[in-house]
């Protein structure tokens, strides 16, 4: 089994109430009688994502390995399409790079085979238009296995499009999370050419979080992507894929979800009432967690526990226990 906790993080409270001893040293001021000290600013907006997770894999209740990464950094690439005149050419130059992070539970060879396929996904993602027979170009980010107007032959543009200021606020954190539900759901639409078992079945159903700051606002974005079983019309089982966006008073959680998930939310609210640093707060959950685990005899979830933060300078890891 696995444990994946992810949220968003948010600047430590700051209380800006303060006064001046005799001695010229800066010092909270004594509450007048019938007044109540402010309460400290805690900051509403995210500063980042974290991501915590343990790292072995089991089999059964056997485990097999421990230190296996399961939360990675992705590159997700934007390329400016290319023109010699008013001819359109190939996609040489990469306009905007920017880095998610992503974690995962579940099978890794279901997980690997998904990983492989957001990670080209996102690696090629192209500036270009919808197509259109009349009125102005409406510009547009396609993925790179999506029919591109700009490969229809014949066709000329002129020097007042394509412009650098057209590209501005294409790339955004929805359009990302929908090209990995994309992935998500085309790495494994194979499954409904076989009668798989249930059983078989449960191994494919391997939840992703994806943590991204929006390339066009600069906010934080957290989404989780579930999967679940259901029957086609042909009676096979097929796999079904939703994406959700994770709510900024909420955390998801992967794999035991049952045993850890209500304990988590109220883990995760506290350390957001009292201002204190939810990364911090909710890593220790998770070590917590592992040690209630490990304590029963159980080798589901284990260390070394990491925590990975997307912040306003990419990707860190913060610890490592």
């Amino acid at each position: 089994m696995t444990l994946i906790i992810a949220g968003y993080t948010f600047d430590p409270a700051l209380d800006y109430t303060f006064s001046f001893d005799e001695a010229g040293s800066m010092s909270d001021p004594a509450p007048q009688p019938g007044t109540e000290k402010p309460p400290a600013r805690r900051e509403t907006e995210p500063s980042g994502i974290f991501v915590a997770a343990d790292s072995t894999i089991t089999s059964g209740t056997e485990t097999l390995l421990s230190g296996f990464r399961k939360i990675y950094p992705v590159a997700v690439k934007l390329w400016e399409p290319y023109f010699v005149g008013d001819f359109f050419r190939d996609y040489l130059q990469v306009r905007m790079e920017t880095e998610i992070v992503v974690g995962f539970a579940g099978s890794t060879l279901t997980a690997q085979h998904c990983m492989n396929g957001l990670t080209e996904h996102l690696s090629k993602l192209r500036i270009s238009c919808k197509p259109s027979q009349h009125g102005p170009i409406e510009y547009a980010v396609l993925m790179d296995c999506e029919p591109n107007p700009l490969h229809d032959a014949g066709m000329s543009w002129g020097n007042d499009t394509f412009t650098s200021a057209d590209a501005n606020g294409l790339l955004t954190a929805e359009y990302i999370s929908n090209v990995i539900l994309h992935c998500l759901k085309g790495s494994l639409s194979s499954a409904r050419k076989y009668k798989i078992s249930p059983a078989g079945f449960q191994t494919l159903l391997t939840p992703f979080v994806a943590g991204i700051r929006c390339p066009a606002t600069q906010r934080f974005h957290l989404y989780a992507f579930k999967m679940d079983s259901e029957t086609a019309a042909n009676g096979m089982l097929q796999v079904r894929v939703e994406k959700q966006l994770v709510s900024k008073d909420t955390v998801a959680v992967l794999g035991l979800i049952k045993e850890f998930e209500a304990d988590a939310q109220t883990a995760y609210a506290s350390a957001r009432a009292s201002g204190n640093a939810t990364e911090v707060a909710m890593f220790e959950f998770m070590n917590d967690a592992i040690d209630k685990v490990t304590g029963r005899g159980d080798k589901g979830i284990d260390r070394p526990a990491v925590l990975k933060v997307l912040g306003r300078n990419g990707l860190s890891i913060t610890k490592r226990q």
